[in-house]
């Protein structure tokens, strides 16, 4: 298969990722590593507040302001599939990343294959009856949509069940399940499958390709940052992202973030233990 260029990505396709005023430092953290790769002018970003929506216009970006008023964070889920419906309805392409899912060197060339409707990361987490049938779960945090007849009729699909359980992972992944599907699995690097049902071929991306573990070259990390504080979900992004990517700017977000959070008695006894680990690092080797 002939790899798709730059070019092409940028004519074709939409990159969509939502965002409320709680991610606003994590999505700025996301950004440093998505404008390296130079698809900025394809990036739409669903703005839910004023906030973010401020927030997205000051960087110039392109953004689709949510005015319905979200009642319930689950609101967000379903809105967000309305959104990405309409944009496959113009005929584009659609690759959507949540904001934690940090692209720290994707060769979208390479990862789009347009022979598939849908291509999405997988996980072990929810739902887990899927886990248990099928030995992953589908994970709405990175998938590709290839805009088509069998595509935009599941979408209206997807949202109902997404109404009706309150999830858009958990309806996905159960409508697979009670559906037609029939995985191929022999190939851990090319995991393919099949729903009669909806007529739509998929790919369970490997999960070393969309990677939520501290694994040093997975093109793109989603780390689990379980925590209802954006901030403590901000800083424990920040330090495994430090295990896998030593960049400067980490190690700068990091300390500034600790300040102000917690001020300079934090951030002087975290630089002091580094510091001794160094030392006793040297002093061993």
């Amino acid at each position: 298969m002939t790899a798709m260029s730059h070019q092409a990505i940028l004519n074709n396709y939409i990159i969509v990722i939502a965002i409320d005023k709680h991610y606003l430092k994590i999505f700025d953290l996301w950004m440093k590593y998505f404008e390296r790769l130079n698809y900025k002018s394809c990036l739409n970003v669903i703005t839910f507040d004023e906030e973010s929506e401020k927030h997205i216009k000051e960087k110039d970006i392109s953004s689709i302001r949510i005015n319905k008023r979200i009642n319930h964070p689950r609101d967000i889920y379903v809105t967000r599939l309305k959104v990405i419906k309409k944009i496959l309805e113009t005929g584009k392409h659609i690759i959507h990343t949540d904001c934690d899912a940090f692209w720290l060197h994707p060769q979208l060339q390479v990862i789009i294959k347009p022979d598939f409707d849908l291509q999405i990361s997988i996980g072990y987490g929810i739902p887990k009856r899927a886990v248990k049938e099928w030995g992953f779960s589908l994970c709405c945090g990175f998938f590709i949509f290839h805009s088509n007849i069998s595509t935009l009729n599941f979408f209206d699909i997807w949202i109902q069940k997404s109404m009706e359980m309150n999830h858009d992972q958990n309806a996905l992944n159960e409508l697979f399940l009670t559906s037609t599907t029939a995985w191929n699995l022999n190939n851990t690097s090319y995991n393919n499958g099949y729903c009669k049902t909806f007529d739509i071929k998929i790919e369970a991306i490997d999960y070393n390709i969309i990677s939520r573990k501290n694994k040093k070259g997975a093109p793109v990390f989603h780390p689990y940052l379980a925590s209802k504080y954006s901030h403590s979900k901000l800083l424990n992004a920040i330090r495994q992202l430090i295990k896998m990517e030593d960049e400067k700017f980490l190690h700068t977000a990091y300390y500034k973030e600790l300040f102000n959070f917690f001020g300079w008695s934090s951030v002087l006894y975290t630089a002091f233990v580094r510091l001794t680990k160094k030392i006793m690092r040297n002093k061993n080797a």
